[in-house]
């Protein structure tokens, strides 16, 4: 939870910018998970971290408004579009429960990962509370009315606890405007412990969320190697 106070405006403006010289932007939307199931055993301690992740949303938002004031000229001089995914993150925040926490995660990895390695040239990954069921009239629909180039959706979380503790299964999916079908379909679990050794920290190791975030991360990992693959 704490990165989401402390990830230094230079930093995300650097890496949301870079190599912006092209018009040709590259557009991603993440999906709210459509539908987040919680069985009884967790209820208690899920709405608990949930109010906590509420509270701290308030902090979160208010001290990357206070980066980007005072960092105003640096701001000012960014693309429109990294702007755009500026203002996106903050938005976000401002709604960002436990159940949506996966998007927030996809959105900011998505963003960061095609910028490095892959180096990907203007791109406008943002993340919506909208949702929708896995349909794929549905995701054809939402990439027309927001010029989407992909579309990643989660269309069911279950959370639920077994011997080693939480496990969240989530569905993951990646829509293909351009092929008009979804190019990534798939289910996998993920537990509290981390991800292992990585330049790009997914989350606090122990935390409830991690629960969530590791049911997403290879997958999210996938997406990220298919978009970046449609840019070539």
């Amino acid at each position: 939870m704490k990165r989401l106070i402390a990830t230094p405006l230079f930093f995300l403006l650097t890496a949301l910018s870079a190599y912006c010289q092209q018009s040709d932007t590259l557009r991603v939307l993440v999906l709210a998970p459509n539908k987040v199931e919680v069985s009884k055993d967790c209820k208690a301690e899920y709405e608990a971290r949930n109010n906590v992740l509420v509270k701290n949303r308030v902090l979160a938002a208010a001290a990357k408004r206070k980066q980007k004031e005072s960092n105003q000229e640096q701001y000012s001089q960014q693309p429109e579009y990294t702007r755009k995914m500026f203002e996106n993150d903050i938005a976000f925040v401002d709604s960002l429960t436990l159940s949506n926490y996966v998007s927030y995660i996809a959105r900011d990895f998505i963003a960061y990962r095609l910028y490095k390695p892959h180096k990907i040239k203007p791109r406008l990954i943002l993340v919506t509370t909208e949702k929708l069921p896995s349909n794929l009239t549905a995701y054809a629909a939402m990439a027309a009315k927001t010029k989407a180039d992909f579309i990643l959706n989660f269309p069911l979380l279950v959370a639920r606890k077994s011997k080693q503790g939480w496990q969240v299964t989530t569905s993951t999916e990646l829509y293909s405007s351009k092929q008009k079908t979804t190019i990534v379909k798939e289910q996998s679990v993920g537990t509290i412990e981390g991800n292992g050794p990585t330049d790009y920290p997914m989350c606090e190791r122990g935390e409830l969320e991690c629960a969530f975030v590791n049911s997403v991360y290879e997958n999210i990992y996938k997406c990220v190697l298919l978009i970046a693959e449609s840019r070539k």
